[in-house]
């Protein structure tokens, strides 16, 4: 599938196998496991939306791979409200939302958070990612830093908004995407804690990401370049 031959191409070895909808990663010493799944294997068009299925087997076999692990970070493409279809991601959403504390989203190519309460009474925390190129009249190029905190069964979440600034060319702090960053660099969202499993709470553990790898930028750089030379061949051919 197209998906699979251009996750190939930056990471050969993510998959287990061919046959593999998801991959997980475990970060031993920070006691965190990160899922990763393929909610793109079944999309085809336009038409995706509520039509999507993530899989009830691939995600139960991916929760169980991860039972011993604390803490979870889940990675997909697609949100989780209003892109899957109902009756059959119904049967294991909310075991995902209970037993995975932080979801990070691409595809709408808009930057959001969310805190989402799942059936349980545990909250979970959706962070949806901008676009790093896009031509829509609305849209704007952008990403976020995260800062992540595991604290005995809460979450915390220090986002940082950037913005690419087009007159100097750079990506500069959005002070003003949310009304709570109140001027700062970044705003920060909780979850609560799920006092039903106070007994199974580990220590605290943190990940923090903001440093931006060279290679990543590298990479936006010359996908950048490419599709905005693409765009203008085509404007040019248009005309």
């Amino acid at each position: 599938m197209n998906y699979r031959k251009f996750i190939d191409t930056l990471n050969s070895s993510l998959y287990d196998s061919n046959e593999s909808y998801y991959w997980i990663k475990t970060v031993e010493e920070k006691q965190i496991s990160f899922i990763g799944f393929n909610s793109a294997w079944a999309c085809e068009n336009h038409q995706d939306r509520n039509n999507i299925e993530l899989g009830y087997p691939q995600a139960m076999e991916a929760l169980r791979r991860v039972e011993d692990c604390p803490n979870r970070i889940v990675l997909m493409r697609h949100p989780l409200n209003n892109w899957f279809n109902e009756n059959e991601f119904s049967k294991y959403k909310d075991e995902l939302m209970k037993n995975c504390q932080l979801f990070l989203f691409g595809h709408v190519h808009r930057d959001l958070a969310q805190k989402i309460s799942s059936l349980s009474g545990r909250s979970c925390i959706c962070l949806y990612a901008n676009a790093s190129y896009t031509t829509e009249p609305d849209g704007f190029i952008g990403f976020q830093c995260i800062e992540v905190n595991f604290d005995k069964g809460e979450l915390s979440v220090k986002v940082y908004p950037y913005r690419f600034n087009e007159s100097n060319r750079r990506f500069v702090h959005d002070r003003e995407r949310y009304e709570t960053q109140e001027g700062k660099e970044y705003f920060e969202i909780t979850s609560e804690k799920d006092l039903k499993n106070k007994k199974t709470e580990k220590s605290v553990t943190s990940l923090t990401t903001l440093t931006i790898p060279q290679t990543y930028k590298d990479w936006i750089k010359e996908r950048c370049a490419y599709m905005e030379t693409s765009r203008l061949q085509t404007s040019g051919d248009a005309v």
